[in-house]
């Protein structure tokens, strides 16, 4: 009699076993989800700190014109259209120019394009 009580049965195992499986699957999954979490925050800071770098470094300068006009566009961002001798750039933020200022356009080495006043003043260009 006490044998009886001491066996399990062929379901009772089974479930036993089923259990464990989703026991080690649901921990496979939060580790996973814990170190896709940190390669994406360390991808984000590479990122940042490469990017920050090339903003820096000018790569190359031309003449950008002279300013002869601002229009400014207010809403939830403001922007600003500069005119100049040589075309048109629109740029990211406010911007005051005197008239007849020399402008520069300067490419980074990330690639960012920046609308310069003869005191270094830089714009990024949208």
């Amino acid at each position: 009699m006490e044998s009886e009580r001491n066996t399990v049965s062929p379901k009772g195992q089974l479930d036993r076993i089923l259990f464990c499986i989703h026991k080690m699957v649901l921990l496979a999954l939060a580790v996973l989800v814990a170190v896709s979490m940190v390669l994406l925050s360390v991808t984000a800071v590479y990122i940042l700190l490469s990017d920050q770098g090339g903003d820096q470094t000018v790569r190359a300068t031309q003449d950008a014109g002279r300013a002869l006009d601002v229009t400014l566009s207010s809403g939830l961002l403001t922007r600003s259209l500069v005119e100049t001798t040589l075309g048109f750039y629109g740029v990211a933020d406010g911007i005051s120019l005197y008239k007849a200022e020399d402008l520069v356009l300067q490419t980074r080495a990330n690639g960012r394009r920046y609308l310069c006043d003869a005191k270094q003043h830089c714009t990024p260009i949208l």
